[in-house]
């Protein structure tokens, strides 16, 4: 890995929710930086989330994690780059 070059990225996209068969966000998830419980933010009424100024190292992978921020949950880890 290659720990010498970082770049500031924006991470978006959407948190949807598999039970239908069309795509449908869910509203009032946290999604946060793997290890990182600081960086973080919630999603809106849509499902959408935006985390901006992310460091991230060239050529390594960046890992979110999902959990709803009312009620009960399971943590879901993602790898995005």
């Amino acid at each position: 890995l290659d720990f010498t070059q970082w770049n500031k990225q924006k991470i978006r996209g959407w948190v949807l929710d598999s039970e239908f068969a069309e795509a449908r966000g869910l509203k009032h998830v946290e999604v946060r930086l793997l290890a990182q419980t600081a960086v973080a933010t919630e999603t809106d009424a849509w499902g959408r989330f935006l985390i901006e100024d992310v460091a991230v190292a060239a050529n390594h992978p960046v890992y979110l994690e999902t959990d709803f921020t009312k009620g009960p949950s399971y943590t879901h880890p993602y790898q995005v780059y």
